[in-house]
């Protein structure tokens, strides 16, 4: 029996095999984007029918738990729309220092970086900077900024934002708000069988406190195409922003992503961001969550092909007055697909932590493997964590489930550690740290202390005491 085997690229292998196969849309078919349009229309399309619309109501189900009162978008004006455009056209750089810490400090981590910053120059483009291992662009990896009425590097436009399927619940005007008041977009795109050697970082900081930012992220991986990506949001002081990725993974894809929120308290963040699978594609994502008055986030996972594998984990905490409403929504839409949900958080002293996960199969979704996870450990009298697990099935040939548990510190365990010489205190913080661990074990190395750093953070109390 004959066999055939195929390679992924990487730097370190010949780059002359035959030019790339052409990235795929979640659809499976040739994404051509001849209906792709300039961000400047984009922007005026959107703020008309962002016009049209109401808020969301604590009736609608995605809202229920988060009243839109709670966010006040009165105080910011849209930032303007970027009008950089190519990578080149950007100088070199990460963004200035202030309340932001970049994730960009050993350049050597980092096979690229596109950095924005969130300050608009006096021609009202955005100052930040992008850098590719030049071995990677000549592998075809590009990874750059849109903005405008111009064009990407290729002389391709942007893809249209997706037109959800109605009924859903997607499309609010939270939603709309984010591409009507869109200020700038970044495009990461690997060609088939291409494998960055590290992982890639894109970060942006809202550093404007008067602005609303609202960026956007597309992320495209070809047939076989491997990476490990770093979402880094961060911001000032009173600042707001209405984040969204767009995640397209064609045939036997891997993508690795994680999605780092570290806003100061009193910063506000709604994301609404989308995946699609291919047949055999696979996507590790960790989402963490921390800082802020208010988070919204809704994460939509789309298998599409057969076969498509998805795991989703998630770190979060709530403390002081803090309210964060995590939403993830896994949808099996193909035959022989698996995914697995692992989210984690604390609350303390008045925080309030929301899990909202949902598992749907549709009806062609046979020999679906899914399971879904949740656990909460409350830290304090006067917190609170709300799990709210949920099916939605569409045929019975399949193995789904899901579980959720909400407690508080174990005393058998601090009693144990405390026996170990540990103070009462530092038992405290090793058992809830404990909670993260496996989650921290996962993320790229270069991240891991600040990882370890924003989960200390959310435990500790304003005098760095435990709870």
């Amino acid at each position: 029996m004959n066999t055939t085997t195929v390679e992924r690229m990487t730097p370190a292998s010949s780059a002359t095999g035959g030019a790339p196969a052409p990235v795929q849309s979640h659809s499976g078919k040739k994404d051509d984007r001849k209906t792709a349009i300039p961000l400047s229309a984009l922007r005026e399309r959107s703020l008309a029918a962002y016009a049209e619309m109401e808020w969301p109501a604590r009736k609608d189900e995605a809202w229920r738990q988060t009243p839109v009162s709670l966010i006040p978008l009165e105080r910011f004006k849209f930032a303007p729309v970027m009008k950089s455009a190519e990578p080149d056209s950007v100088a070199a750089g990460k963004p200035e220092a202030g309340n932001f810490t970049s994730l960009a400090e050993n350049p050597a981590d980092w096979s690229g970086v596109l950095s924005i910053s969130g300050v608009p120059s006096r021609d009202s483009s955005f100052r930040g900077g992008a850098s590719l291992e030049p071995e990677l662009a000549a592998l075809g990896i590009e990874l750059g900024l849109v903005g405008g009425n111009r064009k990407l590097p290729n002389g391709e436009g942007i893809p249209e934002p997706l037109e959800e399927e109605p009924g859903r619940g997607d499309d609010d005007r939270f939603q709309r708000l984010h591409w009507a008041a869109l200020s700038h977009a970044a495009r990461l795109s690997v060609p088939a069988r291409v494998s960055p050697p590290r992982p890639i970082l894109i970060e942006a900081e809202a550093s404007d406190p008067g602005a609303l930012l609202s960026p956007h992220l597309w992320i495209e991986l070809g047939t076989l195409a491997e990476a490990t990506v770093v979402v880094h949001w961060g911001g000032g002081e009173n600042s707001a922003l209405d984040t969204g990725l767009t995640l397209a993974l064609a045939d036997g894809a891997i993508l690795k992503l994680v999605v780092v929120q570290d806003l100061p308290d009193g910063s506000f963040r709604v994301d609404s961001s989308r995946a699609y699978l291919g047949a055999n594609a696979k996507l590790e994502y960790l989402d963490v969550s921390f800082g802020a008055a208010v988070t919204k986030t809704g994460f939509s996972v789309f298998l599409d092909g057969e076969g498509a594998n998805a795991s989703a984990s998630g770190m979060y905490g709530s403390k002081g007055k803090e309210h964060r409403d995590i939403s993830l929504l896994l949808g099996h839409r193909a035959p022989r697909t698996f995914s697995r949900a692992n989210y984690k958080g604390t609350a303390r002293d008045s925080g309030r932590a929301i899990f909202q996960g949902l598992i749907e199969v549709k009806e062609n979704g046979t020999d679906t493997d899914a399971y879904l996870s949740n656990r909460n450990l409350i830290l304090s009298e006067g917190a609170r964590a709300v799990s709210l697990p949920q099916l939605k099935i569409g045929t019975n040939d399949l193995k789904c489930g899901h579980g959720s548990t909400t407690g508080r510190l174990d005393d058998e365990e601090l009693f144990y550690l405390e026996t170990r010489g540990f103070s009462p205190e530092d038992a405290k913080l090793i058992v809830a740290m404990g909670l993260f661990g496996d989650l921290i074990d996962s993320a790229p190395a270069p991240i891991r202390a600040r990882l370890e750093a924003l989960a200390a953070a959310a435990i500790l109390d304003e005098g760095g005491r435990k709870p």
